[in-house]
């Protein structure tokens, strides 16, 4: 567990290790059996079809969720930072994964065995209630989001996608500025429209002055 303590600030922070104490979090990972593992650029993390046993944290890097279709079309589901769990729904019920896991950049994950997180060891470790709680209001804070995302990508015209998308993420940051985690590309896959469309949106709402943006930075003004 030595090398999980240059990333012990991640798991604090971590929605799965909340109101526990760091020295606590490093005794909790022997009885998760955890591993973990690095991924380069491009690589896949699951792949659709591949049957889950662990719940996957992120310690470090990006990691993409996407779907392809038949005809090879990308579709980005959702994006996954530093501290946050994926692939839980499926490691819970040893399912086959729908969706192809991707590192967007050099990426670090922890695998926590899903059987050892529902299940309290014998030595009845006090934190592993919280940690069933945390993991819990993690699930119902995906799924919440879930919905928003669905309410964004059912909007009927480009530019209601798009002025829906930015609106959540300034209520997500509690300001009108941020940034978000795509370039034009994967914000055209995540929201499910055409690349040229997207720029021409963006860039007719900047004339109209209802937005300011440079690459990946925002301003709704």
């Amino acid at each position: 567990m030595e090398k999980m303590i240059e990333y012990l600030e991640v798991l604090e922070k971590s929605g799965l290790f909340g109101r526990i104490e760091g020295k606590d979090i490093l005794c909790m990972l022997d009885c998760l059996g955890v591993k973990n593992r690095s991924f380069l650029k491009g690589e896949y993390v699951f792949r659709y079809g591949e049957k889950i046993h662990s719940i996957a944290l992120l310690l470090s890097g990006k990691v993409c969720i996407e779907s392809t279709d038949f005809w090879g079309e990308r579709h980005i589901l959702g994006v996954i930072t530093p501290g946050e769990i994926f692939a839980e729904a499926y490691a819970f019920n040893q399912e086959m994964i729908l969706n192809d896991v991707i590192a967007e950049e050099m990426s670090l994950v922890l695998f926590l065995n899903a059987e050892k997180v529902l299940r309290t060891c014998s030595s009845s470790c006090p934190f592993h209630t919280s940690l069933i709680d945390n993991l819990f209001c993690m699930i119902a804070r995906k799924n919440r989001n879930l919905v928003q995302k669905i309410n964004q990508v059912t909007k009927r015209s480009t530019r209601e996608k798009v002025l829906s998308y930015l609106s959540d993420q300034a209520k997500k940051c509690g300001n009108n500025q941020f940034s978000i985690p795509f370039d034009r590309q994967a914000l055209a896959d995540y929201l499910a429209v055409d690349r040229s469309a997207l720029s021409s949106v963006l860039s007719r709402l900047k004339e109209e002055k209802i937005i300011e943006f440079h690459k990946n930075e925002f301003k709704l003004l």
